[in-house]
């Protein structure tokens, strides 16, 4: 009889939840999660501008900036490792996800690609086939055009900041202005 009782599955399902929790599932407002998409934020931003910078004005990249590229892809990276890991609350029944499953099926579904497509290292790729081929000017010019694909984060910048409270509460900007 027990296992019937609507409050007692109500309990079990609470139970389970827990223990995916345990399982290493990030909420999704916890404080050091909130501070990792700052930080995630900051480089997003850094992309937007020293991208074009480093493809319009046709300048080399430094060991410095090699470096911070370098950084960028890990921590992209190891965001949507994290992505993978983290709860949502679901924009229909309005309750948090913690499930692995669903939380998966959600970020493939929703922002992998786009996260896949500004990470992955493609640049690396092209200087790999450059080193092996004798092709520099259309290899070149390959690099510098893929490059660009870390712009498409800012797709995600423009969700983050509109979506977010963290954001809205700390930046007066109107979304209208985040748009453009």
């Amino acid at each position: 009889k027990h296992f019937n009782d609507p409050e007692r599955q109500d309990l079990h399902d609470y139970i389970a939840h827990e223990k995916d929790l345990r399982r290493a599932v990030i909420a999704h407002d916890h404080p050091y999660r909130t501070a990792w998409d700052a930080l995630i934020t900051c480089f997003i931003i850094y992309t937007a501008i020293a991208i074009p910078f480093y493809i319009g004005f046709d300048v080399p990249l430094s060991p410095t900036a090699q470096g911070i590229e370098i950084l960028i892809t890990v921590l992209f990276g190891l965001d949507m490792l994290l992505n993978f890991n983290t709860s949502y609350v679901d924009g229909e029944t309005e309750k948090v996800v913690v499930r692995r499953r669903q939380i998966a099926q959600h970020y493939l579904q929703t922002w992998f690609v786009v996260d896949f497509i500004s990470t992955f290292p493609f640049d690396a790729v092209l200087q790999l086939h450059h080193a092996a081929t004798a092709d520099s000017s259309s290899t070149w010019a390959a690099i510098r055009l893929v490059r660009v694909l870390r712009l498409v984060r800012l797709g995600r910048l423009y969700h983050a900041m509109t979506q977010s409270t963290f954001w809205r509460d700390r930046l007066p900007i109107s979304p209208a202005v985040l748009a453009l």
